[in-house]
């Protein structure tokens, strides 16, 4: 599955959910991959709505949910 796109603030919105809705649906791994490259697109684009309102949110999932490994595939957790 290919990654959704990241932009403004509305497209980063729309990458979070859907990032999210994998997690939900037990696809751990490939939406925390998502949010780790949503957090690194927002902070070097430093876009300003985006900082603000979904940076937060993504820092929380993946606290939640954990980063990717590159040493581990699991799809209960990413870590």
């Amino acid at each position: 599955m290919s990654f959704p796109d990241f932009g403004d603030v509305r497209d980063n919105d729309t990458a979070l959910h859907i990032a999210m809705c994998a997690i939900t649906h037990g696809d751990v791994a490939w939406g925390c991959a998502v949010l780790v490259r949503l957090r690194d697109y927002i902070r070097g684009t430093q876009e300003v709505q985006s900082l603000q309102w979904i940076l937060p949110q993504v820092e929380a999932a993946l606290q939640r949910f954990g980063e990717l490994s590159s040493t581990s595939h699991r799809s209960a957790d990413c870590d």
